[in-house]
């Protein structure tokens, strides 16, 4: 029991010891300075351990996350594709800017060129037009101050009704208007007849010589056709056929001094159209279009077109200038349809 009790002594003291000095060691150690530097290796080895734990998680989700080469390879050749395409069709777009900005000046200089090319142009198709138009003025036997001192000269007794009224006096002494023909002598002394009659014995038509003028051009004008046509047959002609003219060629130079308005010589022209008509079935409230290009060249003889409407585009003649010429019945005519037409559609 002593030894025994001996033992538990010792070994109680054994540990009383132990513990002291493990006590007395820390004391001694554990100084404030050497606690703080073994909280820093404390924390320097935790946050060690934290940072190997995700290096290690990253990279397994990477090589998780890493696709096949095949993938890997069809991406970066798209990419690079597309970025081939882009450079290339910015190369592209650098090259049209560059080509327009170098050829900047050729640009301007071609645009002015042009237009003074076409300013040229211009200018000489106006001098041709001018030129045609003067030189069927000079052609015309009457200018249009002469024609309206006539007219004011012969009112207000060559009216509508006169005019009328010698065109029934030819229809009923000679028939159909049309296969007339007569001497100008001999269609004034008729005319003066019928007037004479209706007004005085001494009535006359003034400033007649200007009648006599165009008759006299037309007769000339008959004659050098007749001479030409004689030539190229070798024939001889009849003198004094070339001095008949027709008849509703006659009435058109005498329309010339009508002394009323416009209206009135329209109507006085269509009645000369109409009287073309040979019997009572062809009479219609229309005239046909033969009896239209027979007056519009009576009025071109007559000098009763203004030139500007008698002047037409040549066709096939536009390049390198536009020419010009005097146009014929049915050229006008065909032009008036055209007009006629574009203005019942609108």
């Amino acid at each position: 029991m002593l030894r025994r009790c001996c033992s538990n002594t010792e070994l109680h003291v054994n540990r009383y010891v132990q513990r002291r000095f493990s006590c007395s060691m820390k004391e001694q150690f554990m100084t404030p300075r050497n606690m703080r530097m073994v909280r820093h290796v404390d924390g320097f080895h935790r946050n060690g351990m934290k940072m190997s734990s995700i290096c290690t998680a990253s990279s397994s989700k990477s090589q998780t996350s890493i696709p096949n080469s095949s993938v890997w390879k069809r991406f970066s050749s798209s990419t690079s594709g597309s970025s081939a395409v882009a450079a290339a069709s910015k190369k592209e777009g650098t090259e049209v800017s560059d080509m327009f900005f170098d050829n900047l000046g050729t640009m301007f200089l071609s645009a002015i060129a042009i237009t003074i090319a076409a300013l040229v142009r211009s200018s000489y198709s106006s001098s041709n037009r001018i030129a045609a138009r003067d030189a069927l003025e000079e052609e015309t036997e009457l200018d249009p101050l002469e024609i309206h001192e006539l007219q004011l000269a012969n009112g207000p007794e060559l009216n509508k009704e006169v005019m009328g009224d010698i065109l029934n006096y030819f229809v009923t002494q000679n028939g159909e208007i049309t296969a007339q023909k007569m001497t100008y002598t001999s269609f004034v002394s008729q005319v003066l007849h019928v007037m004479r009659k209706k007004y005085d014995e001494r009535f006359t038509i003034q400033l007649g010589h200007l009648l006599d003028r165009l008759a006299l051009k037309n007769v000339q004008q008959q004659r050098q056709l007749t001479n030409d046509d004689n030539n190229n047959n070798s024939g001889n002609g009849n003198g004094e056929d070339d001095d008949l003219l027709d008849l509703d060629l006659l009435l058109t130079i005498l329309s010339v001094a009508l002394h009323g308005s416009i209206t009135d010589r329209v109507d006085v022209l269509f009645q000369i159209m109409m009287s073309q008509q040979t019997t009572q079935s062809d009479v219609k409230d229309y005239a046909p279009e033969s009896h239209l290009l027979r007056m519009i060249t009576n009025l071109q003889k007559t000098c009763q077109l203004v030139p500007d409407a008698q002047i037409l585009e040549t066709e096939g003649r536009k390049y390198p200038l536009q020419q010009y010429h005097v146009g014929t019945p049915h050229e006008m005519l065909t032009i008036a349809k055209e007009s006629q037409k574009e203005k019942i559609s609108q």
